[in-house]
């Protein structure tokens, strides 16, 4: 099963934009979910502090911005 991990921040409105087009992918085709909210001292933060949200598809870096339900289909 893919591992789809959703790096964001709080008070992202991008964040929450990308995070409802993977929960419609996930009603679509199931995966394991994973979000990372970045915060000072997480050792992310500053490699995705400004480029959030970071979406990567079993490890690996797929989108940042934006992303679509069909894009990450």
């Amino acid at each position: 099963m893919a591992v789809i991990e959703i790096f964001s921040k709080e008070g992202c409105h991008l964040c929450d934009i990308a995070r409802d087009a993977v929960m419609e992918a996930r009603r679509r085709h199931p995966f394991e979910l994973r979000e990372v909210t970045l915060t000072e001292g997480h050792p992310l933060f500053d490699t995705f502090g400004v480029r959030v949200p970071v979406i990567t598809i079993n490890g690996t870096f797929a989108f940042q911005y934006k992303v679509s339900a069909e894009e990450l289909l």
